[in-house]
């Protein structure tokens, strides 16, 4: 994050702004563009991406310590389940 703010400071403001704007009239053209009705539920939104990166940050925890399963045990386990 630090990196994006100090590229912002050697943006001017108007820069900045005209960035914005362009993005704006992106997100206006964008067809699948996701559209909230209520600041509330933004907010919440953005609370599951939390939840996503702090799954991530456990997730190489993990394959640091070697706490996974080789991916062939796991397809293995998945055909034999469902016969496969």
């Amino acid at each position: 994050m630090a990196k994006e703010e100090a590229s912002l400071k050697k943006k001017t403001n108007l820069e900045i702004t005209i960035e914005a704007l362009r993005e704006v009239e992106q997100l206006k053209n964008t067809p699948n563009k996701k559209s909230y009705s209520s600041f509330a539920e933004l907010l919440k939104d953005i609370e599951d991406e939390e939840d996503i990166y702090e799954e991530i940050e456990r997730s190489e925890e993990d394959i640091a310590a070697g706490r996974t399963t080789p991916a062939s045990e796991v397809l293995e386990e998945i055909r034999e389940k469902y016969g496969l």
